[in-house]
């Protein structure tokens, strides 16, 4: 089946509290997720210089070979996510993500383009892909 990588990004000491919302994020996963697993916490000091805010979670995507779990720190798990991996590993070449449908200036029902929640981000990773300054520079 593969290894399973869980990732967070703690970027530059979140809210004062990082540690500890680590903390709570890993607990949270041994809890309620039974696939063998690596829990990994990435923090600025893995990244680039001179990156700053949300675009630091693309070079995640460089990161990591195998599959991969992306929680952001502020997601709290109340119940077993291990139906989460499974569904991933039903297509490896998507980025499993949720719909923000939520968010008013792309909603798809008003024929605007869909967005991403990226607070749980599920894929396959590969070190080689290296595409993540080309999508920067395109954005």
């Amino acid at each position: 089946m593969g290894d399973l990588t869980v990732v967070c990004l703690n970027w530059r000491e979140y809210l004062g509290r990082g540690a500890e919302y680590v903390g709570k994020l890993r607990r949270g996963v041994e809890r309620h997720l039974t696939v063998p697993y690596r829990f990994v916490e990435v923090t600025e000091r893995d990244l680039p210089e001179g990156r700053t805010g949300w675009f630091n979670k693309l070079f995640l995507f460089e990161m990591f070979d195998g599959d991969v779990l992306y929680l952001d720190l502020d997601v709290i798990l109340t119940a077993n996510i291990d139906h989460l991996v499974y569904l991933a590993r039903t297509d490896r070449t998507r980025i499993w993500a949720r719909d923000d449908w939520s968010y008013p200036a792309t909603n798809p029902q008003h024929g605007r383009e869909a967005t991403i929640n990226s607070s749980v981000l599920l894929w396959h990773g590969r070190k080689e892909m290296r595409v993540t300054e080309r999508m920067l520079r395109e954005t």
